[in-house]
């Protein structure tokens, strides 16, 4: 804020939604093809599910990999060899969920005017535009 000058745009991205089931598992995917490219683990994603969870209050998300069965997983980049339960969880985020009004009242209490919203519902994210 305090580098921002009068009539400067602020622009925040701020999703209200669980991510899809797919979209989740796009995500893993990624995150461990490059543990295994730049870590020299071997995690074979086809032995891990995707989950997620909603916070008590509907205000964060928490995603995860859960195995399957009971595994051993080596990380030679970092020597370790690492043993998990089937059931087991690695925590792999946390994520704010905000509704609209959240989001207006955090522009505001940091001295900024919410002027435009642009939103995608199916997506289940918005755009805010706001101003100093």
């Amino acid at each position: 804020h305090g580098a921002m000058e009068e009539g400067d745009w602020l622009v925040v991205g701020a999703s209200h939604r669980q991510d899809k089931d797919t979209e989740l598992r796009r995500f893993h995917q990624r995150m461990v093809e490059r543990l295994n490219q730049e870590a020299g683990a071997n995690l074979d994603l086809g032995r891990w599910g995707s989950g997620s969870s909603l916070s008590r209050d509907g205000s964060r998300v928490h995603t995860y990999l859960e195995s399957r069965v009971d595994q051993e997983v080596m990380v030679d980049g970092l020597g370790l060899s690492l043993w998990f339960k089937k059931g087991e969880r690695i925590d792999t985020g946390h994520k704010a969920l905000w509704s609209d009004d959240a989001v207006a009242a955090a522009l505001e209490d940091a001295g900024f005017h919410r002027d435009v919203v642009f939103e995608d519902e199916e997506e289940g994210v918005a755009v805010h535009l706001a101003r100093r």
